[in-house]
């Protein structure tokens, strides 16, 4: 038999769970660019960064993750 949680800690992990749904529909809609898609050639291998950068501020500048 386990041991219960504390209401202390039963609160922190609901916040946990919480933000990980978050942060999994936040990578979601960044891995929906069709960029990341396929395989990136080597030439744009400087530029992986920038493009990472604008999809993600673009992903931020999107409607709510949560309704």
């Amino acid at each position: 038999m386990g041991k219960q949680l504390s209401s202390k800690a039963v609160t922190k992990t609901r916040r946990i769970a919480s933000a990980r749904i978050h942060v999994e529909r936040a990578i979601g809609r960044l891995k929906n660019y069709k960029i990341f898609q396929g395989i990136v050639p080597l030439k744009l291998h400087p530029l992986v960064d920038q493009m990472i950068l604008v999809c993600a501020a673009l992903c931020n500048l999107d409607l709510r993750l949560v309704k």
